[in-house]
């Protein structure tokens, strides 16, 4: 089948260029800063164009600061992944590693282990690399090796059969057991130690999206890497689900073997750095959640702000970009904020319900558990979709207010500069009444691999530019998009049709009437009361992208 991913865009060669990424490799292989990077106008310029009563004034502020609001403050204080307290940890290691978010293997591979043919080519590239660059490749591959039956220990054991400190293996670097209770924390905070300006440094994380996004916050949150993170690209070994990150980086579907980790290895240290959007949601219910609801635990899911300042600056920023729109009548307005963080795609409405009800069939039922395991995921898809896909109500009769920061028409700005950057509008009329599906994308593949980005003909109706770039996962603007029913829903996955394209925006933010489900990345949760979101654009990634080589572009 046809992989969504890229290359679409740019193709595989291209990429670098195409991302306008401030990090530029010399022949050396060193990372050096782009010298027309400065050029670029800073995200203080946009948000001082849309509250300019409110200006930063403090010059103090950290540079790696990445709060954009609506509403800045001085000083802001820069939104970071929120720690998970000690009392929301796993009762047992057996519910932690039977969990996708960390490492969980969803789809198992083959038990079959890599012959010598296999070891023998795998060990003269490495050979051959040696040779070349008079150094040995350094890859930190993160697995669980408790998940997926004997198919996490396999995967382990080919891992440190090629990676270690030891001088007769093929790579340089360490293999991280994410069954263990320490890890990844522990293995990061060695990475950020040994780090320098010109590391070669590779990860390869081992998983589906929700691992990814596990690891990539478990980076974030060490204070030693702050300004760092570029020094550490990551590849994917796809091994959830959908894998739709894996999928647009050319990391292919799923691992049909064990043997083909030696595949993979030799693809990353062939890989190119890329950079790609990475997206927050900040959400606030309108009434307190109880004890035991699902953003209350851990996962790759929004978590609870505890840190008082960081919360009332984001309760700050919700009421800012919703000013004027019309109020709830409840009485007992919760104060908490929940903040999660993704790479792919934040939707509500009818794919969020099917996907709940999925979530709750492979947490709680043999079954379930038994169709992902095999692979047959999507059959499961399939049967909640007729089951509750048609139950979805029309969301904007419950949305009532939406509102967005449109993005420069100038394609040479990565970020909107004052002068360039409309005002607010509100989104309301754009929206259909019959949506009863909206979605937030920022990467090619949805739902395990569907492309559904607008095409280059939509994106320039709705602009007023007629050069309008075609969207791309790193160029700081989400698709807005939504669908009006089942039957459409059905065509998109059919391949037949693409979303209703709505706009593409730099932040959102919107306030629901009425309880609604909601995903990210996934991972998906139901709220049974209104609530306010502001969707923001947090940071650049540096990931890996797979080299032309290999079989899955």
């Amino acid at each position: 089948p046809k992989l969504c991913d890229w290359s679409r865009t740019f193709g595989p060669c291209s990429l670098m260029e195409a991302a306008g990424s401030p990090l530029l490799r010399d022949d050396a292989g060193s990372i050096t800063p782009d010298p027309g990077s400065s050029k670029r106008p800073s995200s203080n310029s946009v948000i001082d164009s849309l509250v300019p009563s409110r200006r930063q004034t403090d010059d103090s502020a950290p540079r790696h600061c990445l709060s954009q609001s609506w509403a800045p403050g001085a000083p802001r204080l820069e939104v970071v992944p929120p720690p998970w307290p000690r009392s929301q940890s796993f009762a047992s290691g057996e519910v932690r590693n039977s969990s996708r978010a960390f490492g969980g293997i969803e789809r198992v591979p083959r038990l079959t282990l890599p012959n010598t043919e296999d070891w023998e080519q795998f060990t003269s590239f490495a050979r051959e690399y040696v040779d070349i660059h008079h150094q040995r490749p350094h890859v930190v591959a993160f697995v669980n090796s408790c998940s997926g039956g004997q198919s996490g220990r396999l995967l382990k054991e080919t891992l440190a059969e090629s990676i270690g400190q030891s001088e007769h293996l093929a790579l340089t670097g360490e293999v991280c057991d994410l069954s263990l209770p320490e890890e990844p924390t522990r293995t990061v905070e060695a990475l950020a130690r040994g780090l320098g300006r010109h590391s070669q440094k590779r990860l390869l994380i081992c998983g589906g999206d929700g691992t990814v996004t596990w690891i990539l916050t478990a980076l974030e949150q060490c204070k030693a890497l702050a300004g760092k993170h570029h020094l550490l690209p990551a590849a994917i070994l796809p091994l959830g689900t959908g894998n739709d990150l894996a999928r647009s980086l050319g990391w292919g579907s799923k691992v049909k073997a064990v043997s083909d980790v030696l595949k993979y290895l030799q693809w990353v240290v062939e890989a190119k750095p890329v950079t790609l959007d990475q997206w927050r949601v900040v959400l606030r219910p309108h009434m307190t959640l109880p004890p035991d609801h699902k953003l209350r635990t851990c996962g790759s899911h929004p978590q609870l702000v505890t840190d008082d300042d960081l919360s009332e600056q984001l309760l700050g920023d919700i009421e800012e970009s919703l000013r004027g729109s019309p109020t709830t009548t409840s009485s007992a307005m919760s104060e908490e904020v929940f903040v999660g963080f993704w790479q792919n795609y934040f939707s509500f409405g009818m794919d969020a319900r099917v996907a709940n009800y999925v979530d709750e069939t492979r947490s709680h039922s043999a079954c379930g558990r038994c169709c992902f395991r095999r692979g047959l995921g999507k059959v499961c898809y399939a049967w909640q979709g007729l089951l509750h896909g048609c139950a979805s109500r029309e969301l904007t009769r419950s949305v009532l207010h939406m509102r967005a920061c449109w993005p420069s028409e100038n394609p040479e700005d990565t970020v909107a500069s004052s002068e360039s950057m409309p005002p607010q509008q509100p989104l309301d009329e754009l929206l259909p009444e019959d949506f009863r599906q909206v979605m937030f994308i920022n990467i090619s593949c949805y739902g395990g691999g569907l492309n559904v980005l607008p095409r280059a003909a939509a994106v320039r109706e709705r602009s007023t530019s007629p050069t309008r770039p075609d969207p791309s996962p790193n160029d700081g603007k989400v698709e807005v998009m939504g669908l009006k029913g089942a039957v459409s829903s059905l065509a998109v996955f059919a391949r037949v049709r693409k979303p209703d394209f709505v706009t593409s925006a730099r932040r959102v933010a919107f306030r629901h009437a009425t309880g609604e489900f909601m995903q990210l990345d996934g991972e998906p949760w139901q709220l049974q009361s209104g609530c306010d979101v502001l969707i923001q654009h947090h940071r650049k990634l540096t990931m890996l992208q797979a080299p032309a080589n290999a079989p899955f572009w």
